[in-house]
């Protein structure tokens, strides 16, 4: 069975490949070629086996490894860093981490089977609306999704731990499906929104523009009919008029 999150970022691989991604990862402050390469890390990530730490704890490659390290780059290379656009990706972050944990503690995912995806599709969905709604920017969204869902793992993982005794995986149980899901979600809701936001202030800006033409139609006309009043008014002036 193939995971969602493979699905969605072949698609993205494609169209960052393309150039079709570009407008939204040059307003993050991502090139073109970098995109592509975190796009293509994430893939091999998936397909990676757990990396084992001791007894207790594994790291999951393409749900923990390689979601850590996009997160650092993002911030590294993103003009917003530091200031504004940081603390709302922040914030983004633990309002997603939260959502995370509310639903995996409501639904306890297997390690397989259709609830594992029920699990994963219900996270990513409400990660990513709740990202764009607490991020509101490009990074905030992408970091929001991404790094919320982390942590929010890391959060049902620890709490799993101290209650049952678990061993801790950190990024596994459909976490990378998550992660991928919500990213994808908050941009396309992002991007949905922008788009109606462009197309309602270019109707603003021609029905301005059409309303001043007309207003300055008027003024002319007004002051042609004024100027030939006056022209009138000198013309009987020096003529005998009854």
């Amino acid at each position: 069975m193939v995971p969602i999150g493979l699905i969605l970022l072949a698609a993205l691989a494609v169209l960052t490949f393309f150039g079709v991604t570009e407008r939204f990862f040059r307003k993050v402050g991502i090139p073109d070629w970098l995109a592509f390469l975190l796009v293509l890390s994430f893939v091999i990530g998936a397909v990676v086996p757990d990396i084992p730490i001791g007894t207790r704890l594994s790291l999951n490659v393409g749900g923990f490894i390689i979601p850590a390290v996009f997160i650092v780059i993002l911030f590294s290379v993103t003009p917003a860093k530091g200031g504004a656009g940081a603390w709302r990706g922040i914030i983004s972050a633990l309002a997603v981490a939260g959502v995370t944990v509310a639903v995996r503690m409501l639904i306890r995912p297997e390690a397989t089977g259709g609830l594992l995806i029920v699990t994963a599709a219900v996270t990513g969905l409400l990660g990513g609306i709740v990202a764009y709604l607490a991020g509101g920017t490009r990074l905030g969204t992408l970091s929001g999704a991404v790094g919320g869902i982390m942590l929010g793992d890391i959060a049902n993982n620890l709490i799993l731990r101290f209650l049952d005794g678990a061993n801790v995986t950190l990024g596994a149980r459909g976490v990378f499906d998550s992660i991928i899901l919500a990213a994808v979600t908050g941009i396309v809701i992002l991007e949905i929104v922008e788009a109606i936001k462009r197309t309602m202030g270019e109707k603003n800006i021609t029905s301005t523009a059409l309303n001043t033409e007309a207003a300055e139609d008027a003024r002319f006309a007004d002051d042609g009919k004024a100027g030939a009043a006056k022209d009138e008014e000198f013309k009987n002036y020096f003529e005998d008029v009854d």
